[in-house]
């Protein structure tokens, strides 16, 4: 009984620690301001949306829909500056 009862307090501290941010998807650091959609050109919130990592970069999608149709083709939707910079 004793070992379930610390099972239980430490997935709750875990849960909480992933809650309140402390999770990976914190590790670059938080920013405030939007971010816009490669795909639609919609602004979205940092801690909303889908993300991916291409090329050693992180792309915020609106929904799952411009996530996949990203996927299907990446090169399509990055800008000419966005490449350049990953060259």
């Amino acid at each position: 009984m004793k070992g379930l009862l610390w099972f239980l307090l430490a997935a709750g501290a875990f849960y909480l620690m992933m809650r309140l941010g402390f999770g990976p998807h914190r590790i670059h650091g938080s920013t405030s301001e939007k971010l816009t959609d490669p795909v639609c050109g919609m602004e979205v919130d940092p801690d909303k949306g889908y993300a991916k990592m291409y090329r050693r970069r992180e792309y915020l999608f609106c929904s799952h829909l411009c996530l996949d149709k990203f996927d299907a083709d990446p090169e399509r939707f990055l800008t000419r500056e966005q490449k350049e910079m990953e060259s």
